[in-house]
């Protein structure tokens, strides 16, 4: 018998160190995995992804024709033609931020019901990295966008993108000098099962724990909120120029009325247009370039004020891209057939006159007052030429350049202790940026 004992004895302690063993590679397969850095994919141009093929020319036309781009997308929408709301979606500039990153989040989850995965990841990844970069939008809008951005991705099967977008809201909860505690807490509870979903429950727990906190909180704390709402951009926006000549304002009206003939038949009958329609359209696509190209090479009778030449600077981008769409076949159709064989030569000069911009938008900040003021600025210009760089619409940015002098712009910033709120910061993985937002702390 004792022989048997033994063997017996051996057994289970033999079982027991192999439970045990198995115990610890599971649990150092879990430590590893869920620690692992997270592999995002490099990024890619956006209007490059627009399948012209697909593109319905009576709808991606509705912006030429002088309908405005959030009208035309949801038009698009609503008729089910995702690529021609994408198309006009990614290079519309008469949206809000608010609008686009929207816009973005709507569509990719029209693209992932309709079963087109890589597209519906390339509208969230495009809604983060306004959430991001964007120096407009509030704190609240952005903690909303990466909760709708990481459940997106998460039915998406991209845990790993999922949990940096959640980690993004978490930090804006914890953070932001903005949020009002209800806000806060908001964000907390929706995050709690955010985390769960994805395997995450410590990152589950800690976000309940700080929503319990925020409970025990007194109700009537004297603490001072700061009101959270889109933010002005320090420069703003120009409104049209005060020196557009009669020529070019009657060019853009006869294209506008080409464009509404053609697109207005197209809707109406779904048959192919007569030639006179697209040669007409053609026709004024080219007259109002040759018109506007003589306008801005021309030298003003008087040296125009710092305002007015942002301002025109913007006239010009807006039609560039309106160029540089015809020739990427972003209307669905060939109209002007030379300007396809010049995209590259478009995208230079679209990335030079956004060159001229941002260095007009220099003269501005320089121009500015106040030092913290100045310095600010810097940062939010930095931020906007990054942000309309990975939106596609500034080919060809110099990001290299501009990712060190933000960080250099937000070092200062930080050091002379005006920077209070979240900040962009940046990591390199495999020679790709990735931007996110952390507190000073």
């Amino acid at each position: 018998m004792k022989p048997i004992r033994k063997w017996l004895f051996l057994i289970l302690i033999s079982g027991f160190l192999i439970f045990v063993l198995a115990g610890i590679v599971a649990f150092g397969a879990y430590f590893f995995t869920s620690r692992r850095e997270v592999s995002l994919p490099a990024w890619s141009d956006p209007i490059a992804h627009v399948e012209t093929e697909n593109v319905k020319p009576a709808l991606a036309l509705l912006p030429l024709a002088g309908t405005s781009s959030l009208e035309a997308f949801s038009q698009a929408l609503e008729a089910g033609e995702l690529e021609s709301a994408y198309a006009i979606l990614v290079f519309s500039l008469d949206l809000s931020e608010r609008e686009r990153v929207g816009s973005f989040l709507l569509l990719a989850r029209r693209y992932a019901e309709a079963k087109n995965t890589a597209k519906a990841k390339l509208c969230y990844r495009q809604a983060s990295t306004i959430a991001t970069l964007s120096p407009v939008l509030s704190d609240f809008t952005r903690a909303d966008a990466y909760l709708q951005v990481g459940r997106g991705l998460a039915s998406l099967k991209e845990q790993g993108e999922a949990k940096l977008n959640y980690d993004q809201a978490y930090t804006i909860a914890l953070h932001s000098l903005y949020l009002k505690k209800a806000h806060q807490k908001s964000i907390l509870d929706k995050l709690v099962p955010a985390y769960e979903a994805i395997g995450e429950s410590q990152k589950a727990e800690q976000a309940l724990e700080q929503s319990t906190a925020l409970d025990l909180e007194a109700s009537d704390s004297a603490e001072a909120e700061l009101a959270d709402k889109d933010r002005e951009f320090l420069l703003g926006r120009p409104g049209e120029p005060t020196l557009i000549p009669q020529e070019v304002t009657e060019a853009e009206a006869a294209r506008r009325e080409a464009a509404y003939n053609l697109s207005d038949y197209l809707l109406s009958t779904l048959r192919q247009p007569p030639d006179n329609l697209t040669a007409n359209l053609a026709q004024a696509l080219q007259t109002e370039d040759a018109t506007k190209q003589s306008f801005y090479n021309a030298e003003p009778t008087e040296s125009p004020m710092l305002l007015e030449k942002v301002a025109l600077a913007w006239h010009k981008i807006r039609w560039l891209t309106i160029k540089y769409q015809v020739a990427s076949g972003g209307y669905g159709f060939s109209l002007v057939p030379e300007w396809e064989t010049q995209l590259a030569e478009i995208q230079s000069e679209l990335s030079k006159a956004y060159e001229d911009l941002y260095a007009l938008h220099s003269e501005q900040v320089i121009a500015l007052p106040e030092a913290d003021t100045i310095d600010q600025a810097w940062v939010e210009v930095l931020r906007q030429e990054i942000e309309v760089g990975r939106l596609g619409l500034y080919p060809n940015y110099p990001e290299e350049q501009l990712v060190t002098k933000l960080q250099e712009a937000t070092k200062k910033l930080t050091a002379a202790g005006h920077d209070k709120s979240l900040r962009v910061d940046t990591l390199r993985q495999d020679n790709v940026y990735i931007f996110i937002l952390t507190s000073s702390e």
